[in-house]
């Protein structure tokens, strides 16, 4: 006997909008239509983006650096457009003669000249123009349609590929930690992305992480934001150990100046380990006020950095048979990972490395511990791949923080 209640079509209230069960479509999957990547593998066209940071961390600086970027198509941070793009970067708070000082010295410290932007940047200030997209009357959240129904104009109308709002709290009159009500923000601008068919980023603050790094978590207020978007990322400074490691041969060095950018959510590309980093600049301007700016950073090269090529060859040398974990074993496994990269095992500065390259390949899941007989039958520890397609976990590291991690 069936437990499904009978299906009473009285009961169904007229006045409730439609809702229509559609079969999915099948199309061969050669033609369906590519996702349309604008910058790196964070800005995609109907789809919103977002950057969680501490405050002070240089957010507002790196996406008016990439508004710059996108309008120019010059390349001057670690991701290139794909096309030059039409950029509106909205700042909720500061007034616009503030902005007027933060875009001029990062065209200037990128040798950048007005021609060189054209007629592609818009830059809109708050305490000139609000964009409130949902307000809460009597604790309800409600869109304020006609503020959405200007928006989607502006951007069609202009031809905007890419709408940066910072930051997300001047974009909403809403409890921030209310899960349904930042959800419901979060949606607004998502409909926004659609309508008018651009990205939407959207900058917001995090939670202090008590001396850690800023994850997705520390997202301020509720988790319906990070929830919500295809692709999020975080700003973090550089920590005390990374300045021991990076600049320790660098004079009165300042960790505060560098920002490393990494991915904490991505539905629409692989997620990278690998940050990119970037450096805060005083760039001075004519009238005699200096103006933070970003420019790309590369660490020192360290011990244990493996490329992709080089990770290709230490996983051909080593395929086969288990090595041997000791370093004065015949059989140590740093002898044919040191034979593959032209490293000599018995001189002490190779050596060096080739455990440096060891102790990467272990932590990145490239070599196991394991053990295994030796040739006098008795059992030591050895390494050995840890599977059969190892490459990947290179290939991913060299992409930068672009993102998906598949799913929500």
């Amino acid at each position: 006997m069936s437990n499904v209640t009978p299906f009473n079509a009285n009961a169904v209230n007229p006045d409730w909008p439609p809702i229509k069960a559609t079969p999915f479509p099948f199309i061969d999957p050669a033609h369906i239509p590519r996702r349309e990547w604008i910058f790196g593998d964070h800005y995609v066209r109907k789809f919103v983006s977002a950057t969680v940071a501490p405050g002070g961390t240089g957010k507002s600086s790196l996406v008016i650096a990439e508004a710059l970027a996108l309008t120019s198509g010059r390349l001057i941070l670690n991701a290139t457009a794909r096309n030059v793009a039409r950029v509106w970067y909205h700042n909720g708070e500061d007034p616009m003669d503030e902005l007027q000082r933060r875009v001029t010295a990062a065209m200037l410290h990128h040798g950048m000249l007005p021609q060189d932007i054209g007629d592609q940047l818009f830059v809109t200030s708050g305490r000139d123009t609000e964009m409130v997209v949902v307000s809460a009357d009597d604790g309800k959240p409600r869109v304020d349609n006609a503020v959405v129904n200007k928006i989607i104009a502006e951007l069609i109308g202009n031809g905007i590929d890419v709408l940066i709002i910072d930051p997300f709290v001047s974009c909403h009159r809403v409890n921030e930690n209310d899960n349904p009500a930042i959800d419901l923000v979060a949606k607004t601008w998502g409909r926004i992305a659609q309508q008018a068919n651009c990205a939407i980023e959207l900058v917001h603050h995090s939670r202090k992480a008590n001396g850690n790094d800023v994850t997705v978590d520390h997202s301020r207020g509720a988790s319906a934001l990070v929830d919500a978007v295809r692709c999020a990322r975080m700003l973090n400074v550089m920590t005390d150990g990374e300045a021991n490691e990076y600049l320790k041969d660098i004079p009165n060095r300042n960790r505060h100046l560098f920002i490393k950018v990494t991915n904490g959510k991505a539905n629409m590309s692989p997620l990278s380990a690998r940050p990119w980093w970037y450096r805060l600049v005083g760039q001075p301007l004519p009238n005699g006020d200096v103006v933070g700016v970003v420019e790309i950073w590369t660490p020192p090269k360290q011990d244990d950095d493996i490329s992709d090529d080089e990770r290709r060859v230490i996983i051909d040398a080593v395929r086969g048979r288990p090595w041997r974990t000791h370093h004065l074993s015949p059989e140590w496994v740093g002898r044919p990972i040191g034979g593959a990269l032209g490293l000599d095992p018995d001189n002490a500065d190779d050596k060096r490395r080739i455990k440096a390259f060891i102790t990467k390949l272990v932590k990145d899941r490239v070599l196991a511990p394991a053990k295994a007989f030796g040739k006098d039958r008795k059992e030591y520890d050895h390494y050995e791949l840890a599977g059969p397609d190892l490459l990947s976990a290179g290939a991913a590291e060299v992409r930068g923080p672009t993102s998906m991690a598949g799913g929500d």
